[in-house]
């Protein structure tokens, strides 16, 4: 019994460290910058998607949902665009979208 106390103490410890997010500059279509630092402390979803990317663009009705729904909690939605991707179409898409984050 003890045996099994002390691995679940162990694997309970490991588990429940959490490493830090990586430090990463964000630069925004407003060309603010948005560091990992200035986040920490919060609940961010950092969403990875391209406007060629068909599923991309149909999940993003759903993260802009659960943003507006969670915003006012102090969640943060970040939408990276990739870097193949023309500024100027990243920029229609959002305006078009009517991108909150």
């Amino acid at each position: 019994m003890i045996v099994a106390g002390v691995v679940f103490f162990a694997l309970f410890a490991i588990w429940s460290v959490k490493p830090a997010a990586p430090q990463v500059t964000f630069v925004s279509l407003k060309g603010e910058k948005i560091t990992t630092a200035s986040l920490r402390g919060k609940v961010v979803l950092v969403n990875f998607w391209a406007t060629d990317c068909v599923i991309c663009i149909r999940e993003m009705p759903q993260i802009t949902a659960t943003y507006q729904k969670y915003r006012a909690q102090g969640f943060e939605t970040i939408a990276v665009a990739m870097k193949y991707d023309p500024p100027n179409y990243v920029l229609a898409y959002t305006e078009k979208n009517r991108l909150p984050f």
